[in-house]
C-alpha cells in the first residue's frame, strides 16, 4: 500500500464515504420500525467518529515509524522507493530484477557473473547439498576428478608449515616429476621464476599443471640447496588404490574413492595381491567420500556370484532400475572384511551394505555417514553442468541408509588422545616395506582379528 500524506484529508473523505455507504446498507437491513431511526442514526455518527479517530491516529503512527526508519537507515534515499507496483512472475519478473540491478545497483555488474548467480540460486533453492549447478570452469575440474587423470608433473603435495614452502610428499612412479629428479620432502620454492612461498596451495597446484607437452620450471630447495629443474607436463593417472600383504597371507587394500579409473585399479590391484599368496582380504572405504555408480557396481562384481541383485533404485514417479550381477566374481569366496568409518559416504556405503546383505564380509569400525540418494549429471550446451538428486538408491536387503548410515557388524573407535585428535601410532604398529607404510591403528588391528576367525 502506498501512502501519500499530502492527500490525508481527500484520502479520508474518501474512506468517510465508503464507509458511510456500507454502514447504511447495514443500518437499513437492522431497521425493524420507524421508532428505531434515531437510535441507529445515532449509533452510525459514532462509528464513524470513532474510526475516522482511529485512521488518523494509524496515519500518525505510520508517519511516526516512517521518520524513526529514516532516521536509522540514516542514508537510504525516499526517492528509490518505486512508485511502480510491478506485478510480475517468471521470466518478466527475472528480466524485472535483472534490470534493476544493472541500471541501478551501485557498481557495474558482470552480465556472466549475473546470470551464473541465477542459475546457482535456483538449484540452490532446492535446499539439497548434493544438487548442483556447475560453471564451465567448475565442470571442467569436476570430469577431471572424476577422471582419475590430470595433466601435471606426478607428484603429490602438502603446505610445509615450518617454511611456508609446499613440499613434496610422494612422487608417482614413471612420472615426469621421477625424470625430472624431483624427490620426496623436496621444497618448491619457486614456479617459472615466481616465488611462492605462503602462497595458497591451490595456486601453487595450478601454477605447476598447465597443457600436456609444455614445461614449466621449478625451484626446489633440498638440504639447503636450491635446485633448478624443468619438467615437462604429461597426463597422470590419479592413484586411488593402495595394496600390502599382511602376516597370515592377509591382503589389505585401500580404496580412496570411486572414479573412472577405479574399478581396474581394483581389479588389478586383487590380482596382485592373489599372485603373492593371499587367503583372506581386509577391503577399506574409510574417509572414501563415493563417487560413480557403475564403478562400485563392477567392484561389487568382484565378490558375489552372476545374476546378484547389487543395488536398485526409484525416482519420484515410481520408475527405478535394478543392478544385477554381471559376472561370477572371481573372489567371491574369499574371506573378507570391509573397514568404514563415519567418512564413508555413498558409493562406499552401498558396497559395504551390499556386502552386508549378503552376509558376504564382516563390517568393523563405526557408523557410516548415511547418504542413500542418487544423482545424475546432466551437461548443458555452454559447458557448464548440473548434478541433480533424482532418487534414492536401495540395498539387496530392501533398506535405504539416507540419513541413517550402516552399522558395523562390530564397532571400534578410531584411537584418540586426551585432545580427541587422532592418536600417534606406535613405531611397533607402524608397517613398513617395498609397499610403503601402513599404519595398524585400532580398526585396523580389529579387523585382522576378525578375517583371521574366518
Amino acid at each position: 500500500m502506498k501512502f501519500d500524506f499530502e492527500n490525508d484529508e481527500e484520502n479520508l473523505n474518501e474512506v468517510e464515504n465508503e464507509i458511510e455507504n456500507k454502514n447504511e446498507n447495514e443500518i437499513e437491513d437492522k431497521i425493524e420500525n420507524e421508532d428505531e431511526d434515531e437510535k441507529e442514526i445515532e449509533y452510525k455518527e459514532h462509528y464513524k467518529t470513532g474510526l475516522f479517530t482511529g485512521i488518523l491516529i494509524g496515519a500518525g503512527s505510520i508517519f511516526a515509524i516512517i521518520i524513526l526508519m529514516t532516521v536509522i537507515s540514516g542514508l537510504s534515499k525516499n526517492s528509490a522507493i518505486s512508485d511502480r507496483v510491478a506485478k510480475l512472475t517468471g521470466k518478466d519478473k527475472e528480466s524485472y530484477i535483472y534490470d534493476l540491478i544493472e541500471d541501478k545497483y551501485y557498481k557495474d555488474v558482470d552480465e556472466k557473473t549475473l546470470a551464473e548467480g541465477n542459475y546457482k540460486g535456483m538449484v540452490e533453492s532446492l535446499n539439497d547439498p548434493y544438487s548442483v549447478y556447475y560453471t564451465k570452469e567448475e565442470f571442467e575440474k569436476v570430469k577431471e576428478s572424476d577422471s582419475g587423470k590430470y595433466v601435471g608433473i606426478g607428484a603429490t603435495v602438502s603446505t610445509d608449515e615450518e617454511t611456508g614452502y609446499t613440499i613434496i610428499n610422494a612422487v608417482t612412479k614413471n612420472s615426469s616429476a621421477e625424470e625430472a629428479g624431483i624427490i620426496k620432502n623436496d621444497l618448491i620454492t619457486s614456479v617459472d621464476g615466481e616465488d611462492v612461498k605462503n602462497y595458497d596451495l591451490n595456486d601453487v597446484v595450478s601454477k605447476v599443471r598447465g597443457e600436456e607437452g609444455t614445461k614449466v620450471k621449478l625451484g626446489v630447495l633440498r638440504n639447503g640447496e636450491t635446485l633448478e629443474l624443468e619438467v615437462t607436463r604429461k597426463e597422470v593417472e590419479i592413484e586411488i588404490v593402495y595394496t600390502t600383504m599382511l602376516e597370515g597371507n592377509i591382503g589389505y587394500l585401500y580404496l580412496a574413492q570411486f572414479n573412472e579409473n577405479s574399478a581396474k585399479q581394483v581389479k588389478d590391484a586383487l590380482d596382485k595381491l592373489k599372485n603373492r599368496g593371499m587367503e583372506r582380504l581386509i577391503f577399506d572405504v574409510r574417509d572414501n567420500p563415493g563417487g560413480l555408480t557403475d564403478q562400485v557396481l563392477d567392484i561389487m562384481n568382484n565378490f558375489l556370484p552372476k545374476d546378484s541383485l547389487l543395488l536398485s533404485y526409484k525416482e519420484k514417479d515410481g520408475s527405478g532400475e535394478e543392478y544385477k550381477a554381471t559376472r561370477d566374481g572371481e573372489y567371491q569366496d574369499i574371506p573378507m572384511v570391509v573397514l568404514v568409518d563415519g567418512g564413508s559416504a555413498s558409493a562406499s556405503e552401498a558396497f559395504s551394505g551390499c556386502m552386508k546383505s549378503y552376509g558376504r564380509a564382516k563390517i568393523v569400525g563405526e557408523k557410516t555417514f548415511g547418504k542413500g540418494i542418487m544423482q545424475e549429471l546432466y551437461s548443458l550446451s555452454d559447458g557448464s553442468a548440473i548434478s541433480l538428486t533424482i532418487a534414492k538408491y536401495y540395498l539387496p536387503d530392501g533398506s535405504n541408509i539416507h540419513e541413517v548410515g550402516i552399522e558395523p557388524d562390530i564397532t571400534v573407535a578410531y584411537e584418540t588422545d586426551e585432545n580427541g585428535e587422532n592418536a600417534d601410532i606406535p613405531a611397533e604398529d607402524i608397517l613398513e616395506n617395498e609397499d610403503g607404510k601402513l599404519y595398524l591403528d585400532s580398526q585396523l588391528k580389529k579387523a585382522i582379528e576378525v578375517v583371521k576367525e574366518n
